[in-house]
């Protein structure tokens, strides 16, 4: 592990950073190569860390632990499996699969709307122009002039009842469209309560499988409480510990708790390397 804050440089497996860094600041910098606090820059050179880290990957008097998904995602980090994964696995790639997009129709409404305002528009006026027309046919009186009128409003209502058509044909695949959505949407919903449940199956699964290596390891902790106790009662940092022990790490912890006498102690209980950043 190499450890750079500005421009010092510190390597091993057990190191020290000034108390003015924040821990939780150095657990980002492991996790991502480099993080700033302020003005200083720090950099971590060390293996990648897996998803546990996010848990137990900082340990400080002020942190919490969700302790069974914690310990769950320790024992993925010691490779173990369930025979809930695969159809976990199978429904992801369903969901994944689900293009769920909102469908508006309110402007298509709005066509349909003004589409048959103008509609029964013209065709009052083309009933009214025919009724005159009639008047003149009947009284003999001059035609020409009513009859082109009559033709224009019928030529007119006519695109505007092809134009109403289309846009009631619009709102009706808008609809369609919408209603296909708002399926998706319900069996986005079911697979995500699928999932959800099969992952809690999993985690309680994975716990029973590291809940022995899990009592045995808070029971060594250093600064544990007195036994008898519940070892799932345990205190996040005891607990935290515990699960850091079991898990398998490769990249550093950042501790900023008082339980080890140096941090070579704490990286040869925890078996992983340390950083220790001492406490204000």
């Amino acid at each position: 592990m190499i450890c750079e804050l500005d421009e010092s440089v510190t390597c091993g497996r057990a190191v020290t950073l000034p108390a003015s860094v924040d821990p939780r600041t150095v657990a980002r910098a492991v996790r991502a190569g480099e993080a700033t606090d302020g003005q200083t820059t720090i950099r971590v050179r060390a293996w990648r860390p897996h998803p546990v880290h996010e848990r137990v990957g900082c340990l400080h008097p002020e942190m919490g632990l969700h302790v069974r998904t914690a310990l769950a995602e320790a024992a993925r980090a010691r490779g173990l499996s369930t025979r809930f994964d695969r159809e976990i696995r199978t429904l992801a790639e369903q969901l994944s699969s689900l293009a769920i997009e909102g469908v508006e129709t309110e402007a298509q409404r709005r066509a349909v709307a003004a589409a048959s305002t103008e509609t029964e528009r013209l065709r009052e006026e083309v009933a009214q122009t025919r009724g005159e027309l009639i008047a003149r046919r009947e009284g003999d009186a001059e035609t020409a002039s009513v009859a082109q009128q009559f033709r224009d409003a019928a030529r007119d209502l006519s695109e505007a009842e092809t134009t109403a058509a289309a846009a009631r044909q619009n709102l009706d695949r808008r609809r369609r469209e919408a209603r296909a959505a708002r399926d998706r949407l319900e069996k986005q919903l079911a697979l995500e309560d699928d999932i959800e449940n099969l992952r809690r199956q999993a985690r309680a699964a994975l716990v029973d499988r590291i809940r022995g290596a899990y009592e045995s390891a808070v029971a060594r902790v250093p600064g544990a409480p007195t036994p008898p106790f519940d070892p799932f009662d345990a205190d996040a940092v005891t607990a935290a510990l515990a699960v850091g022990r079991i898990a398998a790490f490769d990249a550093p912890v950042v501790l900023a708790c008082d339980r080890f006498p140096s941090p070579r102690a704490a990286s040869a209980w925890l078996g992983a390397p340390v950083i220790r950043v001492p406490s204000q």
